[in-house]
């Protein structure tokens, strides 16, 4: 297996532990009736906000008058012992996956070693965001790049078993390229906005973690 690969199996093992983590202590402290949802999402809210990520597009049960982009942390004025989860669950996580990897004392290595972090980690933010409807506009995004990648993969694989191999040169017009072009330039726009905070995030995480492995191995 190379590098490359044990990077993206630790770096996704620890980093998806380490938002694991966060969240599980999140659903800890969350009251059961703070908001008028389920405390799973409650929690999953709570712990995205902590992460710089505010709930958007929806009406917040249980808080009159809030909508739009909503940091329960700050609305409520409670549970702001959560920012600091992050940031060290990150670090820690990116320890571990430099620690699991080939041992080496070149910097720019041990930086490649700890950001496999960074994948586990926004992967499983992702999917709580997904999963707990903090950001519909993700969701929409992903269905609909899910749903054009699939319609075009069916379509060439079709077009290919037709035409027995030949080449086949789609014709639209000017317009539909246009539109197409704008939707992507658009949704990926909306993701990387809303996962911003968290690549930020897991950034700083990766780069305390290399100057912590750096200093134990150098010193």
């Amino acid at each position: 297996m190379s590098i490359r690969r044990y990077q993206l199996k630790y770096g996704a093992l620890w980093g998806a532990a380490a938002f694991l983590v966060g969240l599980s202590a999140t659903y800890l402290v969350t009251p059961p009736d703070l908001l008028d949802v389920e405390k799973w999402k409650t929690a999953a809210w709570l712990f995205l906000n902590a992460n710089g990520v505010p709930i958007a597009g929806i009406s917040v049960p249980g808080l009159s008058g809030i909508s739009g982009n909503v940091n329960l942390i700050e609305t409520t004025d409670q549970f702001r012992a959560l920012y600091v989860l992050p940031p060290i669950l990150v670090t820690f996580a990116a320890v571990l996956t430099g620690d699991s990897l080939r041992y080496t004392t070149r910097p720019k290595y041990v930086v490649q070693n700890c950001a496999g972090a960074m994948v586990g980690y926004i992967a499983a933010a992702l999917l709580t965001i997904l999963a707990s409807d903090a950001r519909p506009a993700v969701a929409v995004v992903i269905l609909l790049g899910g749903l054009l990648g699939g319609g075009l993969f069916i379509g060439s694989t079709v077009a290919n078993r037709l035409t027995g191999g030949l080449p086949v040169f789609g014709v639209t017009t000017l317009g539909g390229l246009a539109a197409i072009g704008l939707a992507i330039i658009l949704g990926g726009i909306t993701v990387i906005t809303a996962l911003a905070p968290i690549l930020a995030i897991t950034v700083a995480g990766v780069l305390a973690a290399t100057a912590i492995l750096l200093a134990v191995r150098l010193f």
